[in-house]
C-alpha cells in the first residue's frame, strides 16, 4: 500500500514591499480595518486592485 503525506503551510505575512509578496506569494488577502476587503490569486492582483486598495 502507497501513503502519500500532503503538508499544507499558510503564513501571514505583513509587508510593504509589494514587488517581495509577489515573488512569495500565491494567493492574497488584503484587510481593511480588520475584515477582508479584497482576495484572490497572483494572477487576479492586478495593479487596479493595488491602487484600489493599497496606495495613499
Amino acid at each position: 500500500m502507497k501513503t502519500t503525506l500532503r503538508i499544507l503551510v499558510i503564513l501571514m505575512l505583513v509587508e510593504q514591499s509589494l514587488e517581495f509578496v509577489r515573488s512569495v506569494g500565491d494567493y492574497f488577502y488584503i484587510l481593511d480595518k480588520g475584515a477582508v476587503a479584497w482576495e484572490g490569486e497572483l494572477d487576479q492582483l492586478s495593479d487596479e486592485v493595488v491602487r484600489k486598495y493599497l496606495t495613499v
